[in-house]
């Protein structure tokens, strides 16, 4: 059975099962699952995914807010504008007790400033429903429904709801930090307000899960992330982590799916705990030689190691590289 690559789907030669196909003029696309993908291109597939889906978000985004200065400069009663606007899309994203009809029009929504807003009631339906999963529960984000730009079998400049409901998300922040910032009073929305990981880093990090390991092929890099997140977990003697999350990405894609185009790191690390952190990477060494085939020869991390990071020689690695050379556990 043929095996699509990356240049096949962005040139457009086949869509995706995950998305709406519409069909014209009587031809008949063809349409793929991942398991029809060769499978070291699924992960440039899904990050150029991620990167269409995060760009036409920002266009939305900027469209909106340029809309509400616009009238916000007009505006009279800017205070008032300002606290109608966050309830509007407060009450878009999360619903309240109106009943949805064929068309979900300000009668049933009883909007303020957008008077004139309708949706198809399975688009809201999905609207929500992509907060409540996503934003909500924090279940992670997948972007398998877009296809190429240059895919013919669907509508030009349709927008799904999946892109509505993220950039609709983030422009209610948006307008949250300007209430805040002119010192109102607004009642907390505790789900706005809750600082946490970058989703799209993580959905990167979930991405190379699934990917195949291009240094040792027979270890799962699901096994490897979880063995180095650690990294970015804990923190070193100086108070900050030994890695961050964008650091950590660049280290595993450099390191393991062989892109020699990412920039090399240095590990964040006090005195006396080079020998703590070389330990981590000879667990993993004796971790693929036990159980999953490695050679027994250790230059092939040690090569590694100083491929990513420039923190110490070949020769201070050496030193270190061996079992029960620090009292310090992970």
């Amino acid at each position: 059975m043929k095996e699509y690559t990356y240049n096949e789907w962005f040139n457009g030669d086949f869509g995706l099962s995950y998305s709406t196909i519409y069909f014209q003029g009587g031809k008949k696309p063809i349409i793929c699952k991942w398991e029809d993908i060769v499978s070291e291109d699924i992960l440039k597939i899904k990050t150029k995914q991620r990167e269409i889906f995060n760009r036409k978000c920002k266009m939305l985004l900027k469209k909106w807010k340029n809309i509400f200065s616009t009238n916000y400069k007009r505006s009279e009663f800017k205070d008032k504008y300002l606290e109608n606007e966050i309830y509007d899309f407060q009450l878009i994203l999360l619903g309240g007790n109106e009943t949805i009809q064929r068309y979900v029009s300000f009668e049933s929504l009883n909007l303020k400033n957008h008077t004139t807003i309708t949706f198809l009631p399975e688009v809201l339906f999905k609207i929500r429903e992509y907060i409540n999963n996503v934003i909500i529960q924090g279940k992670v984000k997948t972007y398998d429904f877009i296809q190429s730009p240059k895919f013919p079998f669907q509508r030009e400049n349709e927008i799904g709801p999946e892109i509505y409901a993220n950039a609709l998300w983030n422009y209610l922040k948006y307008l949250r930090k300007l209430f805040e910032s002119k010192k109102k009073n607004l009642p907390k929305l505790d789900s706005i307000e809750t600082e946490g990981e970058n989703p799209d880093l993580q959905q990167m990090i979930s991405e190379i899960k699934i990917a195949e390991n291009r240094f040792w092929k027979a270890l799962p890099m699901e096994i490897v992330v979880t063995h180095f997140e650690v990294f970015t977990k804990r923190k070193s003697k100086n108070g900050n982590l030994f890695l961050t999350t964008e650091q950590f990405i660049h280290f595993l894609k450099m390191g393991f799916l062989n892109e020699t185009n990412q920039p090399k790191q240095r590990i964040n690390c006090s005195k006396g705990e080079k020998g703590f952190i070389i330990a981590r990477f000879y667990q993993l060494f004796d971790l693929a030689a036990s159980k999953y085939g490695y050679p027994g020869k250790k230059e092939g991390f040690i090569e590694l190691f100083m491929n990513c990071f420039d923190n110490w020689e070949r020769i201070s690695i050496k030193m270190f590289f061996k079992p029960n050379k620090t009292k310090g556990k992970w």
